[in-house]
């Protein structure tokens, strides 16, 4: 504690010295240039009147060619005067007079001159000559109404600097004295402020250490006097208390011991109706149970018979197909030699092979109600590996008329899913897509995060979330209305039976979503196809996959980001990611809360969603928040395309606009883009 109190004392005796201090200077600096102003006017008006009075007389003289009399006036204004030089010229520049031997004749003329001929008006002007300040006063001679010479008297500014300087080490002299007034004066209040104060905090440590006897002496009448009676006050009533409760926790004991013998007697007499009941509720449990059973069996019969033909009849091609796949391999393999090169490609079949048959299986789980098993999956590897797949090029040997292009989000977030259901989905839209082009035809398949603000409404209802979207399109004849209404039924399909397939693939395809939690959605027309597959994003990264870049590349250092965003999770994955990079964050709901926010303190930078319901959006969060802070650096967020608010309030000085869902790459990059703008 005495560091704090030398510390407060420190601060207090620094303030009053530098609010001295500033009083003096601007003192002295306002009464040097108040001397200099009042000294440089009087000789001004001294000058003129010397230079006015010395003209009338010269003119006169100057008539009657009596230089010799001019000059002697002239030398006798040089007497016990700060006038150093005294001239008189004529128009041509020679030296009617001087006071002065070593003036150069003739005199040299400059624009002042040419101005008094013209003006015919007294004209003065400051400067330096022989190393010191003067002022000379040039005023014509006018004869017959004619400018026929010009008197020249030069006035030494010199006593009056050395005037100067001396009421200025004066003032010095006086502000020295005060200065050490005001530390005196410090001192003596910083103790009256300071030793109340320790005795505060001398009371405060006793209290925390436990002795509530302490109390302290109130030794004046102000407000810390007030203070001091107010911790009295305050330990009396604590003590008070604390006597409260220990009383309080005695009663309680008490009444715990005489509660715990009724309640002993109680369980006694309740253990005897409760086996009288359990029996009566088991005999109630077992009938309901019964029922139970029995309309569950109907449930489950009807349930299975529609899902075990799904299994039944995938299962049924599919095992049929293995038979061959899945044996014959390690047939072969024991007749082959160990550097045999067709090992590979047959180690490869068999790998496929127990690959589908596993497929097989999942799907037999899901017919039977069991849970499948899911793990963090990031859809651009699923889609190599199926184009990289035996079963891919079986497909592409089929419809070699078919080209297949990929646009992969290289900032994809992962989903928690299956592999062999999300592998078997891709699958059977691409074989789908496939079949249904007629000749020459393309095949798209995409990904891309996607953030939905607002409920989606199309061929399924999308809920507000984050999720990574497989979009595979086909530019086929399209899906006319009646189909598209069935087209997710198990066995339903427009294909030749036992050619083209069964008609189970879009119905996997629809339970495999539903599983995941996802949603499905599907635009046609004429010329193209869309299947779009919503899965629900998961921040939890692949173990086997490492980061594109390393955390260090966007790392920062303590700056204030303010998060404005309706959804709360969103808030919070977005300050919780910029948290991970070193940034302090703030977040709020809305717009006006943001705005309130910003009128009471300052952020370097403000993160701010486009779209929040209810309330002002984000372009009129920000034409609001530059009006407090003009220069205020911000970043636009949505989950939408890039809007016309978008680009408004990039007008208004707004930074970048980014999609969401956000990665923590993605915002790493733009904040440090915008902080080094």
């Amino acid at each position: 504690m005495p560091s704090l109190r030398y510390k407060i004392r420190s601060k207090l005796l620094l303030a009053f010295l530098l609010l001295v201090v500033v009083i003096i200077i601007i003192s002295t600096l306002l009464s040097y240039f108040r001397d200099s102003r009042i000294m440089q006017t009087e000789i001004q008006k001294y000058g003129t009147v010397v230079t006015e009075t010395f003209t009338q007389m010269a003119t006169t003289h100057i008539l009657e060619m009596d230089y010799i009399t001019v000059l002697d006036n002239a030398r006798r204004l040089l007497e016990g005067s700060d006038i150093q030089k005294i001239m008189v010229i004529d128009v041509q520049g020679k030296i009617w007079i001087s006071t002065d031997n070593r003036a150069i004749n003739p005199f040299p003329l400059d624009a002042l001159h040419e101005d008094l001929i013209r003006h015919k008006q007294l004209k003065h002007r400051k400067t330096r000559r022989d190393d010191q300040w003067i002022l000379e006063f040039v005023n014509p001679i006018t004869i017959l109404g004619k400018v026929t010479h010009f008197v020249a008297i030069e006035i030494s500014l010199q006593r009056m600097q050395q005037q100067l300087a001396e009421r200025l080490q004066h003032i010095l002299m006086l502000s020295c004295l005060l200065i050490g007034l005001a530390v005196l004066i410090a001192i003596a209040l910083s103790k009256l402020l300071t030793n109340p104060i320790n005795k505060l905090v001398s009371g405060t440590n006793e209290i925390s250490q436990g002795n509530l006897d302490y109390r302290i002496d109130v030794g004046s009448q102000d407000e810390i006097g007030e203070l001091s009676q107010s911790f009295n006050l305050m330990a009396e009533n604590l003590q008070v208390e604390l006597l409260k409760r220990k009383h309080a926790q005695e009663e309680l004991k008490k009444h715990r011991d005489q509660l715990e013998v009724q309640v002993q007697e109680r369980t006694a007499a309740l253990e005897i109706a409760n086996r009288e009941m359990a029996q009566e509720m088991l005999e109630r449990q077992q009938a309901e149970q019964a029922l139970r059973v029995s309309e569950e069996r109907l449930a489950r019969s009807e349930k299975m018979k529609a899902l075990g033909l799904l299994a039944g009849g995938v299962a049924h091609d599919l095992n049929n197909v293995l038979a061959g796949i899945v044996s014959y391999p390690d047939l072969l393999l024991l007749d082959l030699p160990a550097d045999s090169n067709l090992r590979k490609p047959i180690e490869t079949m068999k790998e496929s092979g127990h690959r589908a048959a596993a497929i097989v299986q999942d799907l037999l789980t899901i017919a039977r109600g069991v849970a499948t098993s899911k793990e963090s999956l990031h859809l651009n590897e699923i889609v190599r590996d199926h184009l990289a797949s035996p079963e891919f090029a079986k497909l592409k040997k089929f419809y070699p008329a078919v080209s297949v292009q990929t646009d992969l989000d290289n900032e994809l977030l992962n989903i928690s899913g299956s592999p062999v259901h999300i592998r078997k989905v891709l699958m059977n839209l691409v074989s789908n897509a496939a079949e249904a082009i007629e000749g020459f035809g393309q095949i798209c398949i995409s990904t891309r995060n996607v953030y939905v603000d607002q409920p989606l409404s199309g061929y399924d209802h999308v809920n507000v979330g984050e999720y990574a979207v497989l979009s595979v399109s086909d530019d086929g004849p399209g899906i006319s209305t009646d189909d598209l209404k069935r087209i997710f039924e198990p066995f339903y399909t427009k294909k030749i039976m036992g050619r083209s397939g069964t008609g189970l693939g879009l119905a996997v395809v629809w339970n495999v979503v539903q599983d995941h939690k996802g949603y499905i959605d599907v635009s046609t027309n004429a010329q193209a196809t869309t299947f779009k597959l919503y899965l629900p994003i998961t921040r939890e990264p692949l173990a086997r996959r490492p980061l594109s870049r390393r955390i260090t590349d966007y790392q920062g250092d303590g700056e204030s980001i303010l998060v404005v965003d309706d959804v709360p999770s969103q808030r919070e994955i977005t300050a919780k990611m910029l948290g991970t990079l070193g940034y302090r964050t703030d977040a709020v709901s809305n717009g006006e809360a943001a705005v309130e926010f910003l009128k009471a303190r300052s952020v370097d930078l403000v993160l701010l969603d486009m779209i929040m319901d209810p309330g002002i959006n984000g372009r009129e969060t920000y034409a609001r928040i530059i009006k407090i802070h003009p220069h205020q650096k911000a970043i636009l967020v949505s989950g939408f395309a890039e809007t016309d608010e978008v680009k408004a309030a990039q007008k208004l000085g707004a930074g970048q606009y980014i999609r969401k869902p956000i990665t923590l790459e993605k915002i790493g990059r733009a904040v440090k883009e915008a902080l080094a703008n």
